[in-house]
C-alpha cells in the first residue's frame, strides 16, 4: 500500500455543535476508570502500566489501520501524553462508504460517566479534510470535529463529554462521517470514567495518566445474534444473525413479513440503519397460540445482557399489543406496549442484565401474551457475555432444547447393546479407502463422552464383518424396520444441537435402497454452526482393527450447494473437506459416506464435524454406524505424511492436488502478527516457481509482523519422531533487497537468521524453506517463531506451513559428529495390500490441532537432547531471544553453520 485508506462516499448531514477545550485535567481520586480501550489495535500496556484492551470485542464497525505501514509517523507528545504513545500506532477509522463507528459498552452500574476520546490526525495536514460528529446515548456532543484545526497535524487531541447511563448499563458511542469532507472519523483510544450518580455536569478533559497499575476492565462479547422469524442474514456491520426458523431456537408462535401485507416505513434511527435486514420478519403470537420461548446454551456462569429488538409495524394505537417478557422464569418486563413506549414503526431495544449461576447451562426467554387483541412480536435477540479484559468466552455447548414428541418407532430404552445382525444394512457400494493412522494424537476433546453402560460386542475374526455400534444422532433410541436398535447419541455428549425438522417445515425424503429400512433416523438430526462449535464423537471399541464408519446425512433445509459446508475428520484426520450434502445427494435425499478407520492402541474412534467460517450453516448428521471389517494387517506402510497444512492468514483452501490447507484464523494455530491480502492493495503477479501453480491458492493472504509488534508463533502438537517443517514465502511488496529481513527459530534454536526473501527467491516469486526437527519421547510440541530483524524496516511475512512426519524418509545423525546433518535413507511406498485383500490408496491428509491451545499452558521443558546445539564456534546469542525481542545481533557467518545443529538443519535451496 502506498496511500491512505479510501475516502469516497455519499452525502449526509449532521447538526453542528460546540466543542470542548483540549487541555487536560487530572482524574479525581473518587472517580473510577472502568474502561481503557485501544481503538483499532491490540491490547497494550502504556508506559504508566495501565492496560488498554483491544476494541475488537466490541465489533464497532469501521476499519483498522497501522499508519506507519504507509506513511511517516512522528507524533509530538507532551509529558502528559507521552505515556499513551502506544495508542497512536493504530487507529479505527471510517468514511461515508463504510458508515458509522459504533461502540456499545456495558458499564458496571448506572450513573454519570465521563467519556474521553483520544484523537490524532495522522494523514492530512489541511483543515476540513476530515470532519465527523460524536454522539453519546443518541445525543450529539461534538459536531463537525476537525482534528487539524483544533490540535494540528500528528498531535494528540483529547475530547471529553459526560452522559448519564440508566439501569440498562449500556453506554452507546457513535462517530459519524459527514458528507462535507472526504474523510470521516478516526479514533485512537477511549477512556470511560464513572463519576457517580449525579446529573451530568460540564467537565474538563482528562489527561492520560502517567503512572499506576492496570485497572480491571469490563468488555462485552456477543455470543448469539438471532433473527427472529427470518433467515440467516448479515447486518450493516457485517455481523451474522442466525435465523431461528432454520436452527430451531424458537418454540411456538408464527412468522410473518410485515412489508408483504402493508406499507412499512421505519423511523430512521441508529438501530434502523444498523439492523435493517433483521427488521424484515417477525415472530409473533397471541393468547390462543400460547407463549414464545427461546433457550440459549451458556458455557459458563457469569453476567450476561439480553437485548431484544422490538418494533410495532401494524398498529398505531397504544393498548392494541401488550405482552410480558420473562427471563430465567422471572418476569422482567410486564405489560410491554411498544407503541406507548417507542412509537409506531420505531425500532428499539429492551435491555436486561441476567446472571447465570453455577449449575445453569442456558438463558431462557419467554414472551407471554396478555388479554390484548395482539400478543408479542419479536424481531431479534442478542446475548452478550460480560467478561473482564483477561478472559474470553467459550463457544456455547449443546443445551437441552425443548424436545419433540418421540417417533413412533421408539421402543423402551434398552439396557444393553443389541446382538449383532448377520449382515449390515448400509453396506458401501464401492471399496472403502483406509486412511493412514494419524501421526499425532491430539489431546482429548473438551466434552468427554460417557462410556455406554454395557461393553462393546466382542467377536472372533471368523464373525467379521460385525456391527459394533448404531447411533441415532439428535434423536431418541429407535428400532428400524429390520429390528435393529439405534441408540440415542445423547450418552456420547457430542455437542451441537438437536432438532426435528418437520416441526418447522415440510419434509419428504427420497430414500435409497441402503436407507429405506432406516427411515426413522431422518425424523431428527444433530447440527452445529460457528457459534456452537464442532460436533465430536468418541466411540469406544473392544479391540484393534479396521472399522468402517458410516455417516448418514440428509439436507432438510437448503437447496443450494454452498449454504452448508463443513469438514469431517476421522481419527483426527480430515477425510472430507468443505463437504456439501446437497452437492453430493441433492435436497432431502439420503446420503451415506463410509470411511475405514484404523484402531491401533487407543481403543476408540474419534469423529469430528467442524463448521467453516465461510459457510452460513454448519454440520448436520442423522446417524452413525460402526462395523469392524478386519483385524489389523500384519504389515503397515511407512509413508511420510503431512500432519499439519496451514494457510497463514487465509481461509481453508484446497491446492491443485486437492490437499486441504486449514486456516490459522479459525482454528487458532497462530499467536501474534496481523493479516493482509496483498492484491487488495497492489498488483500481484506470481512469477514461475515450483509452487506457483500447485499452491497458487496459498499465496493470496499473508501473516506479517514487525519488531514492534512482536514475533509470530505457531505451536503444533505432535508425537515423538522426526519432522520436516516446510515454510512457504512470497515477497509481494518490495523489489529491493534489505527491505524485509527476519529470523526463524524452531524449538527455541535459530534455523534461519536475517532471511531476505528478495535475495532468496526474487520479487513475487513463491519460495520454500525447510527445517528439520527431532521430537523426543518427553516432548509433545513443535514450536516455530518468526522474529523481525533490526537490519530491515519490514519483518516476517509467512504464507503457509506444512509439517511433515518423516515416517519413511528418516533422518539420522552421523556417529562421528553428534551435530551433523541428516540423510534420506528410504523411498516412498504408494500402495498397500491389507490382510483382507482391500487395496487402500495412499491418502494425504491433514491432522487436526485439537487441544493445542490448552497444551501451550503446560508445555514440557525442553529436553537436553533437543537443545544440543551449542558448540565452541556457534555464538551464544543463537538461542531464542527473550520476549519482547529488543535486538538480535547480526552475524553473517552464523546462517551457513545452522546446518550443524543436531536437532534440525535449514535447507538453503529453492526446492
Amino acid at each position: 500500500p502506498t496511500s491512505a485508506p479510501p475516502t469516497t462516499g455519499s452525502p449526509s448531514s449532521a447538526p453542528p455543535t460546540t466543542t470542548e477545550p483540549t487541555t487536560a485535567a487530572p482524574v479525581s481520586s473518587s472517580e473510577t476508570v472502568t474502561h481503557r480501550i485501544n481503538c483499532g489495535g491490540p491490547t497494550v500496556t502504556d508506559s504508566g502500566g495501565e492496560l488498554w484492551e483491544s476494541d475488537s470485542n466490541y465489533s464497532p464497525g469501521g476499519r483498522t489501520v497501522t499508519p506507519s505501514r504507509y506513511i511517516q509517523v512522528s507524533y509530538t507528545f507532551t509529558p502528559e501524553t507521552e505515556a499513551i504513545a502506544a495508542l497512536f500506532a493504530t487507529e479505527r477509522y471510517s468514511n461515508l462508504n463504510v458508515g458509522d463507528v459504533r461502540y456499545n459498552v456495558l458499564v458496571p452500574s448506572e450513573g454519570l460517566y465521563q467519556v474521553e476520546f483520544i484523537l490524532g490526525e495522522t494523514w492530512h495536514r489541511n483543515p476540513h479534510t476530515r470532519l465527523f460528529d460524536i454522539k453519546l446515548q443518541g445525543q450529539t456532543v461534538f459536531g463537525s470535529i476537525d482534528i487539524v484545526a483544533e490540535a494540528d497535524f500528528q498531535k494528540p487531541l483529547f475530547k471529553t463529554a459526560t452522559t448519564l447511563v440508566g439501569n440498562s448499563r449500556s453506554l452507546e458511542i457513535v462517530l459519524s462521517p459527514l458528507a462535507s469532507a472526504p474523510e470521516g472519523p478516526t479514533l485512537s483510544g477511549l477512556r470511560i470514567t464513572h463519576l457517580g450518580a449525579s446529573e451530568p455536569t460540564t467537565t474538563a478533559p482528562v489527561a492520560p495518566p502517567t503512572s499506576g497499575s492496570p485497572t480491571a476492565t469490563v468488555s462485552e462479547v456477543t455470543i448469539y445474534r438471532v433473527n427472529c422469524g427470518g433467515p440467516s442474514v448479515e447486518d450493516a456491520e457485517g455481523h451474522r444473525w442466525v435465523g431461528d426458523n432454520a436452527l430451531g431456537y424458537a418454540v411456538g408462535g408464527r412468522v410473518v413479513r410485515p412489508m408483504d401485507h402493508r406499507s412499512v416505513n421505519y423511523v430512521s434511527n441508529p438501530i434502523t440503519e444498523a439492523l435493517s435486514p433483521i427488521l424484515e420478519a417477525e415472530r409473533w403470537s397471541r393468547q390462543d397460540l400460547g407463549n414464545l420461548e427461546y433457550i440459549f446454551a451458556i458455557s459458563e456462569p457469569g453476567d450476561y445482557v439480553v437485548r431484544i429488538l422490538l418494533v410495532e409495524a401494524w398498529h398505531r394505537n397504544p393498548g392494541t399489543r401488550i405482552f410480558h417478557i420473562d427471563i430465567q422464569d422471572t418476569p422482567v418486563f410486564e405489560n410491554v406496549d411498544v407503541v406507548a413506549e417507542f412509537g409506531f414503526q420505531n425500532p428499539s431495544e429492551k435491555v436486561a442484565p441476567v446472571s447465570v449461576v453455577q449449575g445453569e447451562n442456558a438463558i431462557r426467554i419467554r414472551f407471554r401474551p396478555s388479554a390484548s387483541p395482539e400478543g408479542p412480536a419479536v424481531y431479534g435477540i442478542r446475548i452478550i457475555h460480560v467478561v473482564g479484559s483477561t478472559s474470553s468466552p467459550t463457544p456455547p455447548p449443546s443445551i437441552p432444547t425443548p424436545q419433540p414428541s418421540s417417533p413412533t418407532l421408539e421402543p423402551s430404552s434398552p439396557t444393553s447393546r443389541p446382538p449383532p445382525p448377520t449382515a449390515p444394512t448400509l453396506e458401501p457400494s464401492t471399496p472403502t479407502l483406509e486412511p493412514t493412522a494419524p501421526t499425532a494424537q491430539p489431546t482429548a476433546p473438551t466434552i468427554q463422552p460417557t462410556t455406554p453402560t454395557s461393553p462393546p460386542v466382542t467377536a472372533p475374526p471368523s464373525e467379521l464383518p460385525l456391527v459394533t455400534d448404531r447411533f441415532n444422532c439428535g434423536g431418541p433410541t429407535v428400532v428400524d424396520s429390520e429390528g435393529h436398535t439405534w441408540l440415542s447419541d445423547s450418552d456420547l455428549s457430542p455437542g451441537g444441537r438437536k432438532i426435528t425438522p418437520r416441526r418447522f417445515r415440510s419434509v419428504a425424503y427420497t430414500f435409497t435402497p441402503e436407507t429405506e429400512t432406516v427411515t426413522s433416523l431422518f425424523e431428527t438430526e444433530r447440527y452445529s454452526n460457528m457459534q456452537t462449535g464442532s460436533i465430536q464423537y468418541t466411540i469406544p471399541v473392544d479391540s484393534n482393527g479396521l472399522y468402517d464408519v458410516e455417516l448418514v446425512f440428509g439436507e432438510s433445509w437448503h437447496q443450494d450447494v454452498n449454504t452448508r459446508r463443513f469438514d469431517i475428520a476421522i481419527q483426527s484426520i480430515v477425510i472430507f473437506g468443505s463437504f456439501s450434502i446437497y452437492e453430493e445427494a441433492g435436497f432431502q435425499t439420503t446420503l451415506v459416506k463410509t470411511v475405514t478407520a484404523r484402531v491401533d492402541g487407543e481403543l476408540s474412534i474419534s469423529i469430528v464435524l467442524l463448521p467453516l467460517s465461510t459457510s452460513a450453516e454448519g454440520p448436520t448428521i442423522s446417524a452413525l454406524r460402526v462395523t469392524k471389517i478386519s483385524e489389523l494387517p500384519t504389515t503397515t506402510p511407512n509413508l511420510d505424511r503431512s500432519v499439519y497444512r496451514i494457510n497463514c492468514g487465509g481461509p481453508n483452501v484446497r491446492d491443485e492436488n486437492e490437499n486441504v490447507w486449514l486456516s490459522d484464523i479459525d482454528l487458532g494455530y497462530y499467536v501474534g502478527g496481523k493479516v493482509v491480502r496483498p492484491q487488495t492493495h497492489r498488483s500481484v503477479t506470481l512469477q514461475p516457481s515450483p509452487y506457483t501453480v500447485p499452491l497458487a491458492t496459498l499465496f493470496e493472504f499473508e501473516r506479517y509482523a514487525s519488531i514492534s509488534s512482536g514475533p509470530i508463533e505457531y505451536v503444533f502438537s505432535v508425537e515423538p519422531g522426526e519432522y520436516t517443517i516446510k515454510m512457504y514465502f512470497l515477497e509481494s511488496w518490495h523489489q529491493q533487497q534489505g527491505q524485509r529481513r527476519f529470523h526463524i527459530y524452531v524449538q527455541g534454536q535459530p534455523a534461519f537468521i536475517d532471511l531476505d526473501l528478495i535475495s532468496e527467491f526474487g520479487f513475487q516469486r513463491p519460495g520454500m524453506k525447510e527445517a528439520y526437527v527431532s521430537i523426543n519421547p518427553d516432548e509433545s510440541e513443535i514450536r516455530v517463531k518468526f522474529y523481525g530483524s533490526n537490519s530491515a524496516p519490514e519483518g516476517p511475512a509467512i504464507y503457509a506451513i506444512d509439517v511433515v512426519h518423516n515416517v519413511q524418509t528418516r533422518h539420522r545423525r552421523a556417529l562421528s559428529d553428534g551435530f551433523s546433518g541428516f540423510e534420506t535413507i528410504t523411498a516412498s511406498v504408494n500402495t498397500l495390500q491389507s490382510s483382507t485383500g482391500l487395496v487402500c490408496a495412499t491418502l494425504t491428509v491433514v491432522a487436526l490441532m485439537v487441544g493445542t491451545l490448552a497444551r501451550r499452558q503446560r508445555r514440557a521443558p525442553q529436553s537436553s537432547s533437543q537443545t544440543r546445539t551449542q558448540t565452541s564456534d556457534i555464538a551464544t546469542d543463537m538461542t531464542e531471544p527473550s520476549e519482547p525481542l529488543l535486538e538480535v545481533r547480526q552475524h553473517d557467518h552464523l546462517a551457513p553453520r545452522a546446518s550443524r545443529m543436531g536437532s534440525f538443519k535449514p535447507s538453503y535451496a529453492d526446492v
